[in-house]
């Protein structure tokens, strides 16, 4: 039994590390991208409020 419940805390601590690690790539990605997203978005927005 106690072997078990070790290896579910290994688990469990192994999945919050990705999540963490993934997180982290996210904000980044956000970070490098968000401006050009954003400009993305406002000009698609421009150009569909110029067709009415």
């Amino acid at each position: 039994m106690k072997n078990t419940n070790r290896r579910k805390g290994q688990t469990i601590a192994e999945y919050a590390l990705i999540i963490g690690l993934v997180a982290v790539i996210i904000m980044g990605a956000m970070k490098l991208f968000g401006g050009s997203v954003t400009a993305g978005f406002s000009k698609i927005a421009a150009m569909i409020a110029g067709a009415f």
